[in-house]
C-alpha cells in the first residue's frame, strides 16, 4: 500500500497558493453580490408589500393575508441576514 501523494515529488517543497488566493478572492465577490441581490429583492418585497397594504387601505378594500404574510417575512428574512453571526462578534 503507497501512502505517499503521486503528484508532490519533494516533500519539502514549497507550494505556490496564488492561484488559491484568486479563486477565494472571486467567490467573495460573487458571495458579496448574490448577498446584495437577496438584500435588495427582499427590500423591494417589503416595500411592495408596504405601498400595497398602503393602496388597499386608502381605496377602503381589505388587505388580503398573503399580503400581510409576504411582508412579514421578507422582515424577518432580511433582519436575519443583517444581524451579525455569533462568530462576527
Amino acid at each position: 500500500m503507497n501512502l505517499e501523494n503521486p503528484s508532490k515529488s519533494n516533500p519539502l517543497e514549497v507550494q505556490n497558493y496564488s492561484q488559491v488566493n484568486q479563486d477565494v478572492s472571486n467567490s467573495r465577490k460573487i458571495d458579496r453580490f448574490c448577498y446584495r441581490l437577496i438584500v435588495s429583492s427582499l427590500s423591494g418585497a417589503i416595500l411592495t408589500t408596504l405601498v400595497g397594504g398602503l393602496i388597499l387601505s386608502i381605496l377602503n378594500k381589505p388587505i388580503p393575508e398573503l399580503l400581510i404574510v409576504i411582508g412579514s417575512n421578507a422582515i424577518g428574512a432580511v433582519s436575519g441576514l443583517l444581524a451579525p453571526s455569533p462568530d462576527e462578534r
